[in-house]
């Protein structure tokens, strides 16, 4: 991996300069730059995959069971209680709605983006009988890298 974010950097540097490779993903510049990459050093990159990709379920997991037990009204009902912007609750519309959407970004986004903090453990399990679930979303906005 490093020898590829290395040839990204200086391909980048080549084309445009370095100020778009300031422009560059931090952790793809690190990449680039680390004496040597080691085998503890992918184990905490992985580890911290795995940690963002159960953030992203956490995030997902209310709003698809909401979803499946009230439709669009359910989560109309959560963009009212301020969890999520309005972006989120318009790109739930377009999809239910079966019609094909524009695939390209807005061409301004918010410097902050409205999101759901979940707070998972790895002790926590669902508790379908007493209808409890394995994230509790609060709202939260979370500052970009």
């Amino acid at each position: 991996m490093q020898p590829l974010a290395q040839q990204i950097v200086a391909g980048i540097r080549d084309a445009a300069g370095q100020d778009a490779v300031d422009q560059l993903p931090s952790g793809l510049r690190a990449l680039a730059t680390m004496p040597e990459l080691t085998s503890s050093d992918m184990d905490y990159i992985i580890g911290e995959i795995l940690v963002m990709q159960k953030a992203i379920f956490c995030d997902l997991m209310p709003m698809h069971q909401a979803y499946v037990d009230g439709g669009l009204p359910a989560l109309q009902e959560m963009a009212d209680a301020g969890v999520f912007g309005p972006e989120i609750i318009d790109a739930c519309r377009d999809i239910a709605s079966g019609e094909p959407v524009a695939t390209s970004p807005p061409a301004s986004l918010p410097a902050s983006p409205p999101v759901m903090r979940c707070f998972c453990t790895a002790n926590s399990s669902p508790s379908s009988a007493s209808g409890g679930t394995l994230c509790a979303p609060t709202a939260a906005t979370s500052a970009r890298p």
